[in-house]
């Protein structure tokens, strides 16, 4: 009886209580309303009482209908995923579903956007789904081991999609992914030994790991331009792909990425600069591997190729220098050098009123030198000496003074031809030697002996 009365005088301090802090908070309400200050009432219940989490069950509109369990992912706008990222169905459902854009729950209408994890998990009797349009998200597993399922076509708006979206689907042949999908996680079709038909309709920047492995009905395969990173083991065990174009976008493949696949030959574009190990492993058809880059370019890991397999790089470029020769205006051509080599002299430049010195460094002090071998391009710089100009030796008097007198010495030896006189013949003799001794005394006169 006192446990009683404790529980009921208990429960009537506890609805008093209550009723003060009602009664408060309408009073706090009409003065802040009274002073015209705005009020926003915030709950994180639904107008039915629901709370983000809660899940609930609908069924489906199909011929035989299913009961779905869905999970309320907001309240403003009113969302739900499929499924309580445990379960969505009981896996023994036979058949077809067709999941609803909408469903209704105590009075709310929410619109479906995601896929939980784990939604249709080891369905293994269901055959077919059908996906609502207000799909965004697809949540990890969604479908793993759904072993009887042929085909999957995501519907647009859908941007996201988790790990091991399809992986184990042994009987799917046809899939289809949106244009709308940015981002696949790992092995999204691992083990679909069915599958014969995939289309990508969207722009993907990587491969993940395992995206394909095992897929060995898979003939052909249409690597995206959008493609950087193809990851591990992406392609491993398709063995019936025999062939596959690496488009320039993807710069690197990871290790065991082709793995087992019946690949006959393969060109790796020169884009890519990573090549994990053993990529290439157990490619028993594999013959031929072109490598449009040079060895150098490319890290390529342990056992990447199969060793029955011809693996041909581009030639190793050739590095060149450049010699350039600065003439202070005079050209001289330029020449090309190896890498490891030295320049040549060139031919020795000629300009007017010069004389050239040498080849110099950039000081125009160091001489450069031809045997240094060149490790960048360089600039050899002539340096030039004028030449003085010869001096103006003006009017040489002297040699005139010195043809005068000779002139007047042959006069009187001359005229002493017509008519003799020794006077006139001694003063010419006296003349020409006069002349001659003037003339040698003032210039400096070579011998031809």
């Amino acid at each position: 009886m006192e446990c009683c009365t404790d529980s009921n005088t208990g429960g009537v301090n506890a609805g008093s209580d209550f009723l003060n802090s009602k009664i408060l908070t309408l009073f706090l309400l009409f003065t802040l309303i009274a002073s015209g200050l705005t009020v926003v009432i915030v709950t994180d219940e639904g107008s039915d009482g629901a709370v983000v989490g809660d899940t609930f069950t609908s069924d489906t509109t199909d011929t035989t209908p299913v009961t779905v369990t869905y999970k309320i992912t907001s309240l403003d706008p009113a969302t739900v995923q499929v499924g309580n990222d445990v379960v969505s169905i009981a896996n023994t459902t036979v058949g077809t579903i067709t999941i609803p854009s909408t469903v209704s729950y105590d009075g709310v209408t929410y619109t479906v956007t995601s896929l939980g994890n784990g939604a249709f998990v080891m369905c293994t009797k269901l055959t077919g789904v059908s996906l609502p349009s207000t799909l965004v998200t697809i949540k990890d597993s969604a479908f793993y081991q759904c072993t009887s399922l042929t085909s999957m076509v995501i519907p647009e708006g859908v941007t996201t999609i988790g790990q091991c979206l399809l992986y184990k689907c042994t009987s799917l042949t046809l899939a289809v992914i949106p244009s709308t999908v940015v981002s696949i996680g790992d092995s999204p079709f691992g083990t679909c030994s069915a599958l014969t038909d995939l289309t990508l309709n969207c722009d993907l920047t990587v491969l993940r790991a395992n995206f394909l492995s095992g897929c060995t009905s898979l003939t052909s395969f249409i690597i995206g331009g959008s493609v950087t990173t193809i990851y591990d083991s992406a392609f491993k065990g398709c063995t019936s792909l025999t062939s596959m174009v690496i488009p320039e976008s993807v710069t690197s493949i990871g290790s065991y990425a082709f793995q087992n696949t019946g690949l006959v030959s393969i060109v790796i574009p020169e884009s890519v600069t990573s090549i994990g190990s053993y990529a290439f492993l157990d490619c028993a058809s594999l013959t031929s591997v072109t490598v449009d880059n040079c060895e150098s370019a490319v890290t390529v890991g342990t056992g990447a190729f199969p060793t029955t397999a011809t693996v041909t790089y581009l030639p190793e470029p050739v590095i060149t220098y450049t010699l350039s020769f600065n003439g202070d205006g005079v050209v001289i051509d330029s020449q090309t050098v190896a890498e490891g080599s030295a320049g040549t002299v060139p031919a020795t430049p000629v300009k007017n009123g010069y004389v050239f010195v040498g080849w110099f460094q950039s000081d125009l002090t160091t001489a450069f030198d031809f045997s240094t071998v060149l490790t960048a391009d360089t600039v050899a710089y002539v340096v030039w000496s004028t030449v003085d100009a010869p001096s103006d030796p003006g009017l040489d008097t002297s040699a005139l003074v010195c043809i005068a007198i000779g002139i007047v010495g042959l006069i009187c030896l001359a005229s002493c031809l017509f008519r003799f006189d020794w006077i006139v013949l001694v003063i010419g003799i006296v003349l020409i030697i006069v002349a001659c001794v003037i003339y040698g005394s003032t210039h400096q006169i070579t011998l031809p002996w």
